[in-house]
This record gives C-alpha cells, structure tokens and sequence, in this order.
C-alpha cells in the first residue's frame, strides 16, 4: 500500500465541497511528507492508524465462548475480528484502525449523515479507482455452533458506490465458498445494519464483512472509503442454550412467566380503543400533557424538559452526555419496573425507533410488545452486555408489523442507586427510514 494511500487511512482529514457533492478528502492537501503528521480538521491532535490483525489461516481463529466476544467497539488487539490473508483471496485492500473524531459537516458531504463514530473504529480507504472485485475482508473468530438465527449489527458509513456485504461461511468449506451472504448494503449511512445470521446446520461457520466496489470517481476523489463501528453479534450457541435469543425479526421470542402476566390487567375483559400509532410511539417528550399515551406522573419515571425545573434538569442532563432535546429519566436504586404505553394500532408495517443512554453496565432494558391476538407478549428488544462504558446515547430501530397491540413497554432491572437510564426520541418510520406521522400529519 503506497505512503499516499495509508495517509487516507491514518488522517481522514481534509475534505472538500466539489460539484458533485461527496469528496472526502483534499488530495491536494496530502502528501508523502505530511501523511504521518496530518491534522484533523478540528484541532492539532495526531492521530495514527494502524492495521487491523490479519488471518493467515482458520487455524489461526480461536473459538468464541459467548456472543459478546465478537463485540468489537474498539478494533484494537482484543477485538476477535482480523482482516483475512491478501494472498487467500483476491484482496488488496485491508481494514485499519481509526482513530479520533471526524469533522461532522464535511463527513456529511460525503456520507449523508452527520453523524460520526465513536472514539475508535475500523476504515478502509484508497484513493484510486479499483477493480470491482477488490474488497477488504474482516473475518470473525469461529462460531462453533448456533441454534437458530443470530442478529448481527453494526454502524457504518460509506462513500458513492461503495458496498458492504456480510456473508457466512462453515469451517468446513474453502475460501471463497460462502454458505450465505446478504444483498449489498449501498447508501443508508450510518446505519444501523441489522442482519439476520442463518442458523448452518449446527456446524461451526465464520462471518465475514466485506467491503468493495471502489469505482467512484470525479475530479477530487477517486475510490471511496468504509467505516464500520460498535460491531455486535446476538445468537443462541449449542453451549449456552440457556440462553434464549431476543430476535427482532420474531424468528425466535421470549416469553414472560405466568406470575408476571398475572400483574398485568386483562385488556380483554375490557372495551379497549386502539390509539393510531402516531399518537403512541411518535414522541420527543416536548409536550407536557400527552407523553406518547404513557403515564409518566404516577410511574417512577421523570421528563427531562429544558422548560421546567431548569436547574433541575441541567443536573440531570449533565450526567447524559450531550442529551438531544427533552427526555425520560428514571433513577436507582429499583430492582425492576415496567413503564407500559397505551394500546394502539397500526394499518402497515412500520419501524420503531428510540434512543437509550445508560450511566453503567451492570442495569438491563428491555423493549417488550404484546399484540392482542396473541397470548404471550414478545421480547424485541435488550441491552447488549457492554465490556466498556461510553457516553454516548444509543438508537434502536426494530420492525414491527401491523395490527393491534394491546401494549409497548420499557422493562427496567437491576439499576444501582445513583445510577440513571434514560429514554428519548420515539419515531415510527417506514420501510424507507421515513417519518409515517410527517406524512400523515402533511396529508
């Protein structure tokens, strides 16, 4: 890899607004002498980069124990996911270690997303225009056996043209013989993509995350970049089959204990109206008097609202890195609580969306549905194990289908005095990530 092309990987500093609207890099503006002392666009700091673990053989790959060992926030010598052996595969390109913060407004010109990741993640970039096939290949350790799908997730952000895809392979089969690899994820910066991981017969198989199709070109960028961040894998393996997966895509469920379905009212031994979903699930907590059908006054539960109790809220929020707007807030110590939302109903598919943010590891969340013709409520959501904590608010976006639900709700256990969870930013989106509610409310 030329010294040009690694400054690309160890600065991303420098970008520009060409005419078509997506250079994210100045090439003008680095060379040979500066490519190991460039500068980000927002301060003097350094930052270098360095090359992602590469895997010359399955061999070389260990076993994971659990689905959190292929959590990888930080792509650093932990991180149970390496880059697969260039002369195994026609892969020029590798995956590198970034590191620091990237400018928001030109990362935006160049993503569609002014979002960034967080602290750490894993790039590949060149700066000419490449085959079609060329990629770079991250490959997991081995799973050695997985009961029914799996979920994999991760953020991402990529330049024009440029493709991920994620495929398995079993152990048993060669390089390139992929057992299954999903459709091209093109544009939809920064994600997240949420990928069902096939069941492979109970065999021990490999995921990979393959970046390719670096083909762009204009008058100030040729090839592209990729970035990946929080990388997360949810499954239940053959060696922990006490553990019952949470999918999203309703493959599989968890259900509640008689006990606890006997606390709940009976809905059906009642009228019950069905709210429309925007009147539910469409909420930025801004309105004091309806807080998306929930009954947060007599709940254990707080809004964060810059309009009331001003200095009350600023001490909570400052415990919430960076809250974006008004929120919901609930305190330890409590050793479980259930906030329930009101019923309502939906005429198509939609996706629900929400942000979480916690201030420790050791407390668990859960998003919980029952759907009316159903007699069990089903899990759809709950907070990965995190082996750090980062100050940053999480978002979720799980698919759900049409019909009516007797109840949404946040399950809370396990919070530690003086600890905080929070919940903001409610949205009902369709298949295309657009608001259903700005539509209706437009038509």
């Amino acid at each position: 890899m030329s010294l040009t092309r690694m400054s690309l990987i160890v600065t991303l500093v420098v970008f520009t607004y060409s005419a078509y609207g997506c250079t994210p890099f100045d090439y003008d503006a680095i060379t040979q002498n500066v490519a190991l002392r460039s500068h980000y666009a927002h301060g003097e700091n350094t930052f270098k980069s360095q090359l992602i673990t590469i895997s010359n053989s399955v061999e070389e790959n260990g076993f994971i124990e659990r689905t959190n060992d292929l959590f990888c926030y930080n792509f650093d010598s932990s991180c149970r996911w390496h880059n697969i052996d260039n002369l195994l595969m026609n892969d020029d390109l590798n995956w590198y270690r970034g590191n620091g913060f990237l400018d928001r407004n030109r990362l935006q010109v160049s993503t569609g997303t002014y979002s960034t990741p967080d602290g750490t993640y894993a790039i590949v970039a060149t700066d000419r225009i490449m085959p079609t096939n060329s990629k770079a290949t991250l490959i997991s350790d081995v799973v050695t056996c997985q009961l029914g799908p799996g979920e994999l997730r991760f953020m991402y952000w990529i330049s024009p043209e440029v493709r991920i895809t994620v495929c398995l392979k079993r152990i048993s089969q060669p390089y390139p013989n992929f057992d299954f690899c999903t459709s091209p994820i093109r544009g939809g910066s920064p994600g997240p993509a949420q990928l069902s991981i096939d069941d492979l017969g109970s065999e021990p198989f490999q995921i990979l995350i393959q970046a390719d199709n670096f083909i762009f070109h204009s008058a100030n960028l040729e090839g592209g970049f990729a970035i990946i961040d929080n990388l997360e894998y949810y499954g239940d393996l053959c060696s922990d089959a006490a553990i019952v997966l949470i999918n999203r895509d309703f493959a599989a469920s968890q259900v509640m204990h008689e006990g606890e379905l006997s606390q709940i009212p009976d809905m059906r031994n009642t009228l019950t109206v069905y709210k429309p979903v925007c009147e539910v699930l469409n909420c930025t907590f801004d309105d004091k008097d309806d807080q998306c059908g929930i009954d947060i006054l007599n709940s254990l539960w707080s809004v964060a609202r810059a309009s009331v109790g001003r200095s009350r809220v600023e001490n909570i929020s400052s415990l919430f890195y960076k809250p974006a707007g008004s929120f919901i807030y609930i305190e330890g110590p409590i050793a479980k609580t259930r906030l329930y939302t009101v019923s309502f109903q939906s005429t198509i598919d939609f996706n629900f969306v929400f942000a979480y943010y916690k201030t420790s590891n050791n407390s668990k969340l859960r998003a919980i549905i029952k759907m009316s013709e159903e007699p069990m409520e089903k899990i759809i959501f709950m907070i990965p194990m995190q082996k750090k904590q980062t100050k940053r608010w999480y978002r979720e976006l799980i698919s759900l289908q049409a019909g009516f639900y007797d109840y949404a709700a946040i399950e809370i256990q396990d919070l530690n005095e003086d600890e905080y969870i929070g919940i903001a930013e409610f949205l009902v989106l369709d298949s295309q990530k657009r608001s259903i509610c700005s539509q209706q409310r437009n038509s």
